[in-house]
């Protein structure tokens, strides 16, 4: 496949009118995990992993155990960085290989917003790889993002960022927060509209906890890219719990727990993104 992996995933997607999970993983399991239930669900998917995860294993020690779990799959799976505000990280990344990087400087004025993002996009453009941007401030905690207050996108904005970057896919904030919700969250249904009809492919970030039925309206509108994160945390140590209370177990059967309640998490999200029933297993 000549073109970008994370490029082709998202406008399959557009064409096909559903979205694709976009899910963050922290170790070699949350990563087979998840690429394993892909495979199952005959999808496509994307991986993502936060700027703190990078730090902790090192850039070519991420790609040592991803890489080959990416080549050996049916499936046609993309690396993507998530939330980068430093652009010599995002650069080292796009170097060794990531098929995107998502730049976030959307706390920032709008034109250094675009100036920042533009510059990322010329030089991953160079390498072949894509550029995720954001308009707007999402709020709530995922790793190293925080945020207090949410600002919502402007779709005349928003458009000229995608229009004067060139980027490959746009996250507005459309009224979602990271991490977990307390009560229903009040989302712009109309900005994601209008931008679902932009070319460029739409991305939902803070997908975890929102309503099965919330996620189809905004597929239906037009969202291309759902992001999932805390609901993978919180199966892995939910799992961890439950083997912890268990007087034998092996380590092997442990892993293998911990990869089950992470792969069931991700077809559940698959199938819904897809407009499909939930049959999982």
């Amino acid at each position: 496949m000549n073109e970008n992996r994370f490029v082709h995933i998202l406008k399959q997607a557009k064409k096909e009118k559903k979205a694709i999970g976009a899910f963050n993983f922290f170790n070699y399991i949350s990563a087979s995990a998840a690429i394993k239930a892909a495979e199952e669900c005959g999808s496509s998917v994307i991986l993502q992993v936060s700027v703190p995860t990078v730090h902790f294993y090192g850039v070519e020690t991420l790609m040592d155990f991803v890489t080959p779990l990416i080549r050996r799959s049916s499936s046609t799976v993309a690396l993507h960085l998530d939330h980068c505000k430093d652009p010599e990280l995002a650069k080292e990344c796009i170097r060794a290989g990531w098929d995107a990087v998502m730049m976030d400087y959307s706390a920032l004025p709008l034109e250094e917003n675009i100036r920042k993002t533009a510059e990322i996009v010329e030089y991953a453009h160079h390498y072949g790889a894509a550029v995720e941007g954001e308009v707007g401030v999402i709020s709530g905690v995922e790793d190293d993002i925080s945020h207090t207050v949410s600002v919502t996108a402007d779709a005349l904005e928003t458009k000229r960022f995608i229009c004067d970057t060139a980027v490959d896919a746009i996250a507005p904030a459309i009224g979602t927060s990271h991490g977990l919700y307390r009560g229903a969250p009040s989302l712009n249904y109309e900005l994601v509209r209008e931008l679902g009809q932009e070319e460029c492919p739409l991305v939902i970030h803070g997908g975890t906890g929102l309503a099965e039925d919330t996620f189809r309206r905004l597929v239906q509108l037009g969202a291309a890219k759902i992001n999932i994160s805390t609901a993978l945390k919180l199966a892995y140590r939910d799992s961890i719990q439950n083997m912890a209370v268990k007087t034998h177990f092996t380590p092997l059967e442990a892993d293998q727990a911990f990869g089950d309640a992470i792969r069931q998490v991700v077809v559940r999200n698959i199938q819904i993104f897809a407009g499909e029933e939930r049959t999982v297993t």
